[in-house]
């Protein structure tokens, strides 16, 4: 019996030490996967910070750039022209033309500065502009302006009821304004000496001199010239070619040439004003505007204009400008795209006066800085900026 005992003690210590190997190594297993679990916690919390440090300090969302190549080479419609908001002009001397006002980041609106700037103006705002109206005339050579500058016609178009090819500069014609200051803030003189005409084309040329004006010294001169039997009609248009060329595409700020009519019907603003074409280098050399301006029923001085993008500088190349007039509705086209339509205004003689009149009043400019912007004298460089015209015709509607 003792040796069963004996013998069943040490099976018994046996286990005991097989039963506590076990324990420790499920204790060790365990402790080890303590660890782990520790260091698995410890991981994914460091991954949830750097992922969240990725996402509010790492690299914008990007997106597929535009790809300008898909785009359509058309220039974009024409827009309000945000610098357009209603102006009131104190005074009505002809020579105080405030073509554009103060910038300001106002839209046009009817009611600015207590003015009835019409809430029916029409807003060209169709995004494809080869769905534009096109001019009417179909002699109109408005789509020609991809020839290097030259003449469309030799002899002039025979449809035309008045035009001027710039073959020579009648005086009879025209009058150059000489030693004058004609503007508004703006820092050229006016010298006939400016003008010329040069390969059958008009040329006015602004350059960087010290001069005597009437009122004073001046560092830039310009050219001006006036229609003297011109002669303008609703139920007609008038189409023009023209270039603008800065000395200096980069830095062409403070141009300012406009091709115009004012005052046919009394003083201005009452006798209106009616700009073909204006450029502004300084506001933005890819934008040309179209303006009329009147006075409303309160005596106040209103412009409603509205500016074309070409989608690139307006200096880059020869454009064809044409304006209908029609009794109660104008209509300003460039290089054959509808650009600005006005049909009702709260003139002070009541709508459509006073552009319902024949008018006889013509100007063609380069004016340079005043209110559009200030003149980088490097747009004339040392040899001049040039506004040309190839020609200037009237047709019937």
């Amino acid at each position: 019996m003792s040796a069963f005992f004996t013998l069943n003690k040490q099976k018994l210590q046996i286990g005991i030490v097989v039963f506590t190997a076990i324990l420790i190594v499920f204790a060790v297993v365990g402790l080890n996967g303590l660890g782990s679990s520790d260091q698995v916690a410890t991981d994914l919390t460091a991954s949830t910070q750097s992922i969240e440090t990725a996402d509010a300090d790492g690299p914008a969302t990007t997106e597929e750039p535009n790809d300008e190549s898909n785009q359509p080479a058309a220039p974009e419609v024409a827009e309000d022209d945000p610098l357009s908001t209603t102006t009131v002009v104190e005074s009505t001397d002809d020579a105080t033309r405030s073509t554009i006002p103060a910038t300001t980041d106002t839209p046009n609106n009817a009611s600015s500065a207590g003015s009835s700037r019409s809430a029916n103006t029409p807003a060209e705002t169709t995004a494809n502009i080869a769905t534009s109206s096109s001019p009417t005339t179909a002699n109109s050579t408005a789509n020609n302006d991809n020839n290097n500058g030259s003449s469309s016609s030799t002899s002039g178009d025979s449809n035309a009821v008045w035009s001027e090819e710039f073959n020579s500069l009648d005086t009879s014609r025209w009058k150059l304004e000489d030693n004058s200051n004609f503007g508004v803030n703006e820092e050229q003189c006016y010298f006939a000496r400016n003008v010329s005409v040069r390969d059958g084309k008009l040329v006015l040329v602004g350059k960087n001199e010290n001069v005597t004006c009437k009122d004073g010294p001046r560092t830039q001169t310009s050219g001006m010239i006036r229609g003297q039997d011109f002669s303008f009609s609703p139920g007609q248009a008038i189409e023009f070619r023209v270039k603008l060329t800065p000395a200096d595409q980069n830095n062409q700020a403070g141009l300012f040439p406009a091709v115009w009519s004012s005052g046919w019907a009394g003083s201005w603003p009452l006798g209106g004003e009616f700009d073909f074409l204006e450029v502004m280098t300084a506001n933005n050399p890819t934008r040309p505007f179209f303006s009329m301006h009147y006075q409303d029923p309160s005596g106040q001085h209103v412009v409603n204009n509205k500016f074309f993008k070409l989608g690139e500088n307006f200096t880059n190349d020869w454009h064809t400008v044409r304006v209908e007039y029609r009794t109660g509705d104008l209509r300003w086209f460039i290089n054959g795209n509808l650009a600005h339509t006005v049909n009702q205004a709260n003139t002070a003689q009541g709508w459509p006066a006073p552009f319902d009149r024949t008018i006889r009043d013509l100007r063609i400019n380069l004016a340079l800085g005043g209110r559009p912007g200030p003149l980088d004298p490097r747009a004339l460089g040392s040899q001049g900026a040039t506004f040309e015209m190839d020609y200037i015709r009237v047709f019937n509607l």
